[in-house]
This record gives C-alpha cells, structure tokens and sequence, in this order.
C-alpha cells in the first residue's frame, strides 16, 4: 500500500466514529452524475445504497442502515499521490 493513505486510515480509525473513514465498495453506489472538474480532480455526485451504520436492530442482530446522498471526488492521476 501507499504510507500516506495507510497513515490516513490509521489515523481515522482512532478517531470519533462518527469521524472514521470507510471503505465502501464501488458497487454500490448508484445514480453517479458528474458536476464538475477542478484542476486536479472531478467531482460526482451518488447514492450510498447500504449507507452509514445508524442503530442496531435488536430483533434482526444487524447494523440499521439507510441510503444516503454522497459527493465522490475523483483524483486525476492518483497513482502518484506522494
């Protein structure tokens, strides 16, 4: 992996966990439309389907989950981010 985001996750992980970074996978983001473009990125927006975790369902033994509106931000060139 790359030391800058591994230090950043590390990082985010300690925090508050209303704070923490989140991996979420690709699909599942639905309804991507583009906005616009800066000069280093491009900027999306999308609904997180599963969304973040909001309570526990005590009778189901599961994370509560609701969909939500997200920004993606899209790095140009993010394979050199050192």
């Amino acid at each position: 992996g790359n030391k800058l985001v591994d230090n950043l996750i590390k990082k985010s992980l300690t925090l508050n966990v209303k704070n923490r970074i989140t991996y979420i996978p690709f699909e599942q983001f639905t309804n991507i439309e583009y906005l616009a473009e800066g000069g280093f990125s491009k900027i999306y927006k999308a609904i997180w389907e599963d969304g973040p975790i909001t309570g526990w369902h005590s009778n189901r033994g599961d994370f509560r989950r609701r969909e939500r509106k997200i920004v993606l931000k899209k790095f140009n060139n993010s394979e050199n981010i050192d």
